[in-house]
């Protein structure tokens, strides 16, 4: 949903890892041949954990940005492992969905950069994944496997407002990007409003299991246009700077699509195209914590939930980050 690059935008390398639980309850479904009864509904569960690597580079004096802008871009690789338990829907029976379990791993590979002036910020993200999923129908005791692919674009826009000021120091040069000095005295609490706009689309190749039952692809795309608030506070303590916060969001998807194709068949002779139709609007909200430290490496954890009519999304996240090289530079992110 929202991509926030939080304290990862700055010079170094990195890891991240996390953890999600999503679930799907009363999902509303369609299908051409008429299979499904009007308002049936289907259910789902996914966990799944995911752990990657990074690197930023400062890139300001390469494209000659100085004074109060920067750029900073980041290339990442990401590995996560779902699994997934599909419900019954009343009507297909055996044939298509009903009682059964997907596992899935998926590789992204990806990039992202991060322009400021002032105290206004633009980021923006690409990244494409592939990944192979093996699926079992507990009912009938068909199995099978299938290859998946996809792609994702967002860009975020914002500015950060700041509500207090306790340092001495000017906001403006106040608080750290490329690595933090030590720690001083007094607290910045500030607002960071953002909104973002993405596009996303996944598909997956057609198989036929062990049971001769042939599936066709399956395509899911959407866009999502969102907004963020975030409350933060920057504050010294035992030898770090500590930037705790809290935020809300508000995902409002378009343009969505999610379809199944069922070739004509034996067992289907009309074929079928099947359309999972959930709620799309979300709301969230996220709860974290980073830590920076005096040579320059930053830490964090965070949690989240999101939440529409029939879906909820509920996970965390850590990570760390480790400067290239450590300059003792004080300079507005924003």
């Amino acid at each position: 949903m929202y991509v926030s690059g939080g304290a990862l935008d700055q010079p170094g390398w990195g890891g991240a890892g996390g953890y999600n639980v999503l679930r799907g309850r009363g999902i509303g479904a369609t299908d051409t041949a008429g299979a499904i009864a009007p308002g049936e509904t289907v259910s789902f569960g996914d966990t799944s954990g995911n752990g990657g690597i990074l690197g930023t580079i400062d890139a300001s004096s390469f494209f000659g940005i100085s004074g109060n802008q920067s750029l900073f871009l980041t290339g990442f690789f990401d590995y996560q492992r779902d699994h997934a338990s599909l419900g019954a829907v009343p009507g297909v029976g055996a044939l298509f969905v009903n009682t059964g379990s997907i596992q899935t791993d998926t590789y992204t590979l990806g990039g992202s950069l991060f322009y400021r002036t002032g105290t206004t910020y633009l980021r923006g993200e690409a990244a494409y994944n592939f990944g192979r999923s093996n699926e079992t129908n507990s009912l009938v005791g068909g199995t099978g496997s299938f290859n998946n692919n996809g792609y994702s674009v967002d860009a975020k826009l914002g500015n950060v407002f700041v509500l207090s000021n306790t340092t001495g120091a000017p906001s403006a040069s106040a608080m750290p990007t490329k690595a933090p000095p030590k720690p001083a005295g007094g607290t910045i609490v500030g607002l960071d409003l953002s909104g973002h706009i993405g596009y996303s689309e996944n598909w997956s190749d057609g198989f036929t299991d062990s049971t001769g039952f042939i599936f066709g692809t399956a395509k899911l795309q959407s866009g999502d246009i969102g907004g963020r608030a975030e409350l933060f506070a920057l504050m010294p303590g035992n030898g770090l700077v500590w930037k705790p916060y809290v935020a809300g969001t508000v995902d409002q998807l378009f343009g969505f699509s999610s379809t199944i194709t069922i070739p004509s068949q034996a067992a289907l002779a009309a074929g079928d195209l099947i359309s999972i139709q959930p709620a799309r609007t979300f709301g969230g909200a996220e709860l974290g914590v980073d830590g920076r430290g005096p040579g320059g490496w930053t830490v964090g954890v965070k949690g989240f939930y999101e939440a529409s009519k029939d879906t909820n999304i509920t996970g965390g996240s850590a990570y760390v980050k480790i400067p290239f090289n450590y300059t003792a530079t004080v300079a507005s992110r924003y």
